[in-house]
């Protein structure tokens, strides 16, 4: 199995002898599995400073929920029949070629309380630029601001059919544009529109660490700039995205199906 390395995005395949028991609200898992196959120093700048923009810190890589060969529920975890298959993008491919060498050296790996063997890890073709395309979710888009009430802080997620909902998506990757090059976009790629195609009724409600997380799924048609699609890509659109948020990719058959 090799490596492959200068990719934006790559495809990880786990197998095992028996299935894969995980928490319904799995995401911590995942993410401290990429953390734990890093090199420490790289962990460390990731983990703890990432890329600065004000107050805020973005770690600019995400990855998408897991998809088993068949899962099942049964009170509050999942039992996936492998093998597993999950992505994980990043705007710095070193990221993506160290966690692929640690994987590759292990090959046998530990996810929770599972034993797992690294099947394949494949790399993922960056899509060519397109202004207007279809695009399917591979982890809930969540997007958010801070509001007080009462005196109190109040997180107020919104949702893909209010006005708010694109702007913010904007605005998101308007900070991190400027984290990474220490500029402005020009005006002509400070341009975002996204409109639902099929989003389900409900969202996704994920845990993590004690906190309510509310994100959507599903099919949208996608309008941006140049910059914006590469670092929507490979970071994620919205917000929560190195907790497995925001990742997409596009589709060519509408509408979209599985």
């Amino acid at each position: 199995m090799g490596v492959i390395i200068r990719k934006m995005r790559i495809k990880v395949r786990l197998n095992a002898e028996k299935p894969i028991i995980l928490p319904v609200h799995y995401n911590y898992i995942i993410q401290g599995f990429i953390y734990h196959h890093l090199d420490p120093v790289i962990r460390n700048i990731l983990h703890e400073r990432g890329v600065p923009y004000r107050k805020r810190q973005y770690k600019l890589f995400t990855f998408s929920q897991i998809f088993p060969a068949k899962i099942t529920g049964e009170e509050n975890n999942w039992i996936m029949q492998p093998p597993l298959d999950f992505y994980i993008s990043a705007y710095d491919e070193k990221i993506l070629e160290n966690f692929a060498l640690h994987l590759v050296r292990k090959k046998v790996v530990q996810m929770g309380t599972n034993t797992l063997t690294v099947e394949s890890i494949s790399a993922i073709i960056p899509p060519d630029y397109r202004e207007n395309l279809f695009i399917k979710t591979l982890s809930p888009i969540t997007i958010h601001s801070t509001e007080i009430k009462n005196g109190k802080r109040h997180t107020r997620y919104y949702s893909p059919h209010e006005l708010e909902f694109p702007e913010k998506l904007r605005e998101n990757l308007r900070r991190k544009f400027v984290a990474i090059h220490g500029v402005y976009p020009e005006e002509k790629e400070d341009f975002l529109k996204i409109e639902p195609v099929e989003v389900p009724q409900r969202p996704a409600v994920i845990r993590y660490k004690g906190f309510v997380i509310v994100g959507w799924k599903g099919l949208y048609k996608l309008t941006t700039s140049p910059a914006y699609f590469k670092l929507s890509y490979t970071t994620g659109l919205g917000s929560r995205n190195s907790i497995g948020f925001g990742m997409w990719k596009p589709v060519t058959k509408y509408p979209a199906s599985g």
